[in-house]
C-alpha cells in the first residue's frame, strides 16, 4: 500500500507537467486548427498539439491533438484544417474536420467568428 501511494505522490507532478500546453513552438496555422478544435468540441480546456503538425504552402494543416473535456476525461484525435491568408497575414478558416467528419459551414462560420476573423 505505501508503495502504491508513493507512485501515486510520484506521478502527480507528472501529470501537472503534461496537463502545460506548450503550442508556441508551432507556426500560426497549427495553433489556430488547434483552437478551432476546441471551440468545435467546445473543450474548456487548452488543446495540445501531439507530435509535428503536417503543413502545407496552400494553407492546409494536419495535426494530433489531446485535451480533457469539462468532466476532465481525455481528449485525443485529429483535425485537418485549410485556411485563406488574408493580406494583413490574418488566416481564415475555408474547411476543416475532426476525426475525419467536415465540420459542417455554420460551424467554420462560429469558429471564424470566436476566433475573431469573421
Amino acid at each position: 500500500m505505501t508503495q502504491t501511494i508513493m507512485m501515486l505522490l510520484l506521478m502527480v507532478p507528472l501529470l501537472v507537467l503534461g496537463a502545460c500546453v506548450d503550442n508556441d513552438r508551432f507556426g500560426l496555422p497549427a495553433k489556430t486548427c488547434a483552437d478551432a478544435v476546441r471551440i468545435y468540441r467546445g473543450l474548456p480546456n487548452p488543446v495540445e498539439i501531439e507530435g509535428q503538425p503536417e503543413e502545407t504552402t496552400d494553407g492546409i494543416v494536419e495535426i494530433r491533438f489531446q485535451s480533457m473535456n469539462a468532466e476532465n476525461i481525455p481528449v485525443t484525435g485529429d483535425a485537418t484544417c485549410e485556411f485563406t491568408v488574408g493580406a494583413d497575414g490574418s488566416l481564415s478558416l475555408d474547411a476543416a474536420s475532426v476525426e475525419g467528419s467536415p465540420l459542417p459551414e455554420a460551424d467554420l462560420a462560429a469558429i471564424n467568428r470566436e476566433l475573431g476573423r469573421g
